[in-house]
């Protein structure tokens, strides 16, 4: 399996590319816009029309855009132009019922799907250390481990098709939780004289350090109402009580979406 396709090829997925294209893999993408496929033909890679032609081919395609319905619609492409056994890997951080609807689409075309969302962000992709938490069928998972390792640092096979999504949630509720909780914590320990870079420093040695809080310069509050959602919407359905992941919820929505987390630290 040497031809990969990828659809999404903004910052991250940018990075994505460059790295299955150091190893070797002949890559094709496509992105709504065209700058985006331009920069990847630029370090080598081919441009598709469309996700269809993409599929055509490809042996396998990898997904990184941004809402459930962009995959829903990319997928229902790939599918239309996909050989049998081509592998559909969707990266992106979704609702786990998406990845499950899907997975049964594509098998009546006898196409494969897996949920591979990855962790840590830009800095991974740039470094080639995300990791990935996939979800899908053993063999088809064995089967594209290796493109996955040209970005990741660690590859986690956690079970069947719609997994790797769940534990992208749970990742993504702790998450969310350490980024109000460090904030508040900063700020407390500014009004009482200790510089926040200072306070920092002494918390990462601390137990309450955090991999959020090591990383705290390099945060963006991107897409926190769409990971909340998801995990509301998950606890509801199985009709579980997380009051504090609910306040969690209505805290980081009063938050301020341009604000940089290293601001606090620079004052």
């Amino acid at each position: 399996m040497k031809k990969i396709g990828f659809i999404g090829v903004g910052r991250m997925g940018h990075e994505m590319v460059r790295h299955l294209l150091d190893n070797e893999y002949d890559v094709t993408v496509f992105d709504i816009e065209e700058e985006n496929m331009e920069k990847c033909s630029r370090i080598g890679a081919s441009k598709a029309k469309s996700t269809a032609e993409l599929a055509e081919v490809t042996d396998c395609s990898v997904i990184m855009v941004n809402t459930d319905e962009q995959v829903n619609e990319v997928v229902e492409g790939l599918i239309e132009g996909a050989n049998k056994d081509h592998i559909i890997v969707i990266a992106s951080t979704v609702h786990p019922n998406t990845c499950i609807e899907l997975s049964k689409l594509a098998k009546e075309k006898n196409v494969h799907v897996v949920d591979a969302p990855v962790v840590f962000g830009l800095a991974g992709a740039i470094d080639g250390t995300l990791m990935s938490l996939v979800g899908g069928g053993q063999s088809i998972v064995q089967t594209i481990e290796p493109v996955l390792q040209c970005y990741c640092e660690k590859v986690i096979h956690i079970g069947e098709v719609g997994n790797g999504q769940v534990a992208k949630t749970v990742n993504n509720m702790l998450h969310w939780s350490f980024i109000v909780a460090n904030y508040e914590a900063l700020q407390l320990s500014k009004e009482y004289g200790i510089h926040p870079a200072k306070m920092r420093e002494v918390l990462l040695e601390c137990p309450s350090s955090s991999g959020t809080l090591q990383r705290w310069m390099s945060h963006r509050l991107t897409w926190p109402h769409k990971d909340m959602d998801t995990v509301m919407t998950l606890a509801k359905e199985a009709n579980l009580s997380i009051p504090l992941h609910e306040r969690t919820d209505d805290l980081i929505r009063k938050m301020d979406v341009n604000m940089t987390h290293g601001l606090i630290i620079n004052d």
